[in-house]
């Protein structure tokens, strides 16, 4: 087979380049196909695209390339777009990296399809490329403390143990899995199908800040080899903590220098979730204080009173504006409230941000002289760019202030001790994130960029997922909130810059075309909703419909008669107790298997894939089940709209009307955000039943304000007549039927009906 020749970064041909090396691989008569893969056009279409994406860096402008490609369960992207990423780096030289929801694809990358594609890279380019995975320090187990454990625990079990295992044999299956394994706890749990035990948390088995070099020999090894890799796989957690740190993390790893150029973040929607949890996306003032008196104290140890002096004076204003917004609590009407209606806060906040650029610009000249070269001051750099960082919201949180150009300031108080903090915006976490793909400062405000450290921008990014955006929405709109989310600028604006290169013309929704069957039964129409409201000491309440549980009940029972397993996707834990006991009640003797708040779902999983009838019932379903060929029945209990007026509806209301929206606007926003939302979790619980080509699973959907088939309301059907009164009086919202796959759609429309009194029911096509 001839040699592609890799090709200089730069390059005019390097997208074709490119391209050419993904047919090679993914085309009709490709690499994957001599080695028995399934030949997918659009497989490769989507390869292409991200190809396309990869080489799109806009060179004369500086500007980092930001695709986004939605590809359906069956597509094979995982592949796909590692074969593109792949022929990039082998042919510009450029580091890359994947990064990833969950540590199950991470495996699965790195035992099968990373390893395919590096030996195929190779017998086409002769470029033999370094893959490696990275994770967290806290994911390692600590030899020392498995070590002390198996010190502290009894030699022999106690009568009660005798006869299974013990936590002492848990822990010595650990101590001798650690002489040859890789070190990551997660990886151990996975090897050997086993879970945590109730009796140990994480903490005290894994690395922490004050573990030493020797108990992180795996740790300090895996990190050796990210050094030399020229595609890394990280985490979302990872990524993130990269962009706070302003690549400090990954790019530093490097030992030729090479910062990473090219990013496929797969699983993309769950990025901006991961982010918030990371980050919190705000300034807390007890967090700003406390680092403020650890910079003086580094500063005093140094001898250095005058550095010392400033940072103190910084933490004592933190201080003092922590305890005003404390007095102010009591005067909001939540948690949340708008920073610009606080009378007083201006004031506060403007001396806190004066001292703040003060502290950061004398700091940041020492940081690019002569500060890091000091081995004492050296070991805190981290605790120094998260002291800059905090400098830099304070900067941008007192400009937004001043101008409504900079984003609309929210002050939050914690539920128990009503610590303050800030953040800007609509919060969200685009603010970090883009920190690896755009200008260093939303406005090209000098002020602001003066207290940040350089950092290198990637060259072209593709973000991707099963579900980017709420199915049904055209394109390039679908995949718009995503954006806005994770702070990528499409629509030019007179607030916002066009800062960001989107691909907008490589937008697609990719689904394949045949792959697996799917059934529907919907519920009948005359059952009533699931909730109803009752007057109870003159108070208005809402409550589950006993009637409408009863029927979802009889319906689970139905779906289990057949003898086949069946997930059950609840909103709640609530609804979990309670679908679970009015089940108990009619089938006592049903394989019932109820996930429980605080327990692992992969321990009801592994329950539920053991025995072929079971019945799960669990509302942590809805993303994450992979398990091919084993739902063969799928129960949605209730439509997953989200509960009314949350926390992240509050905050939103407060900086939409901050910004001008009337309570309408505001009202027609945050309905239009829900309905998109539940379109897009109804297609990931769905996306539950087929995970393999071959796989058939039956949808059960208990709610009734489950649209219908569209052509039954002109059915002469008997049974449907007797029903139109119902169906006419219901105001479905049809766009839901959106989630459904476009393959299925012809399936929906042979829908089955569990009647009311239990009878399955097929209407005639009359």
């Amino acid at each position: 087979m001839a040699t592609v020749a890799p090709q200089r970064p730069g390059s005019t041909s390097e997208t074709e380049q490119v391209q050419v090396i993904v047919t090679l691989i993914l085309g009709e008569k490709g690499v994957a196909v001599e080695n028995g893969y399934r030949y997918s056009a659009q497989q490769h279409d989507y390869a292409q695209r991200c190809a396309a994406i990869l080489c799109g860096y806009d060179r004369a402008r500086h500007k980092t390339a930001i695709g986004m490609l939605e590809a359906a369960t069956g597509l094979g992207k995982t592949l796909a777009y590692l074969t593109a990423l792949s022929a990039y780096a082998a042919t510009t030289g450029e580091r890359c990296a994947v990064s990833t929801h969950s540590r199950q694809l991470q495996r699965q990358m790195l035992e099968k399809d990373a390893l395919n594609v590096s030996d195929w890279i190779q017998t086409l380019t002769g470029k033999a490329l370094h893959i490696a995975r990275r994770v967290g320090k806290t994911n390692y187990v600590s030899p020392s403390k498995v070590a002390r454990l198996l010190s502290d625990l009894p030699q022999a079990p106690t009568k009660a143990e005798e006869g299974g295992s013990t936590l002492r044999s848990w822990v010595e299956l650990l101590s001798t899995w650690l002489e040859d394994g890789s070190g990551v706890l997660d990886d151990f749990l996975q090897e050997r199908g086993i879970d945590l035990p109730g009796e140990l948390t994480r903490n005290q088995l894994t690395l922490d800040q004050y573990s030493d070099d020797d108990d992180a020999q795996a740790y300090r090894r895996d990190v050796g080899e990210s050094k030399v890799a020229d595609i890394l796989i990280v985490n979302h957690s990872l990524l993130v903590l990269n962009a706070f740190r302003w690549g400090a993390i990954l790019d530093a790893a490097s030992e030729e220098g090479r910062a990473l150029r090219a990013l496929v973040v797969d699983e993309a929607h769950k990025l901006p979730a991961v982010a918030e949890s990371v980050l919190s996306d705000s300034l807390s003032l007890v967090r700003f204080s406390h680092l403020s008196r650890r910079v003086a104290d580094r500063f005093s140890e140094r001898g250095d009173r005058n550095e010392s002096r400033f940072w103190q004076v910084l933490a004592d204003k933190s201080d003092a504006l922590k305890t005003f917004l404390q007095a102010q609590h009591e005067y909001a009407e939540s948690r949340y409230a708008s920073a610009r209606a606080i009378y007083g806060i201006r004031e506060h906040f403007q001396t806190l941000s004066e001292t703040a650029i003060q502290a950061s610009k004398r700091l940041m000249s020492h940081m690019r002289d002569d500060l890091l070269r000091d081995t004492q001051i050296k070991a805190h750099q981290d605790l120094l760019r998260e002291a800059l960082d905090h400098c830099h919201d304070a900067a941008l949180l007192n400009k937004a202030l001043e101008q409504k150009a900079f984003g609309t300031p929210i002050v939050s108080w914690s539920p128990i001790k009503e610590y303050p903090s800030l953040g800007i915006g609509e919060p969200d976490a685009g603010r970090t994130l883009n920190r690896l793909w755009a200008p260093l400062s939303k406005g090209d405000n000098d002020t602001l960029n003066e207290l940040l450290p350089p950092r290198p921008l990637l060259n072209s990014v593709v973000l991707t997922s099963a579900t980017l955006g709420p199915p049904g929405d055209p394109l390039p709109k679908a995949f718009d909130g995503l954006s806005r989310k994770l702070g990528i600028i499409r629509h030019p604006g007179k607030d916002n810059l066009p800062v960001h290169n989107v691909q907008t013309d490589l937008m697609v929704r990719h689904a394949p075309r045949v792959f697996g069957t799917m059934h529907f039964v919907l519920p009948d129409p005359t059952i009533p909703l699931p909730t109803k409201k009752i007057v109870r000491h003159f108070k208005t309440l809402v409550e589950t419909n006993a009637e409408w549980l009863a029927y979802s009940a009889q319906m689970l029972k139905q779906a289990a008669s057949c003898g086949e397993r069946v997930l059950a996707l609840t909103l709640s834990w609530r609804d979990t107790a309670g679908l679970a006991q009015a089940l108990r009640q009619i089938a006592p003797d049903i394989n019932l298997i109820v996930h429980q708040r605080r327990e692992p779902l992969k321990q009801a999983l592994t329950l539920f894939q053991a025995h072929d009838n079971a019945v799960l019932i669990t509302p942590a379903g809805w993303e994450g089940v992979d398990a091919p060929g084993l739902v063969k029945n799928l129960l949605i209990h209730r439509i997953p709209y989200a509960p009314p007026d949350g926390d992240a509806d509050f905050r939103l209301r407060i900086h939409l009307r901050d910004n001008g929206y009337s309570d309408d606007a505001v009202d027609k926003i945050i309905h239009q955000h829900a309905q998109e939302n539940v379109r897009q979790q109804l297609a990931q619980g769905l996306g539950r039943g087929i995970r393999a080509y071959d796989d058939e699973c039956t949808v059960w959907v208990s709610d009734p304000r489950f649209p219908l088939p569209q052509h039954w309301r002109s059915s002469f059907d008997p049974i449907l007549e007797e029903r139109m009164t119902f169906i006419s009086s219901r105001n479905y919202n049809r766009r839901l039927l959106d989630a459904i796959p476009a393959r299925f759609k012809d399936s929906f429309k042979q829908a089955s009906i569990l009647l009311n009194d239990g009878a399955m029911y097929m209407p005639e096509d009359i």
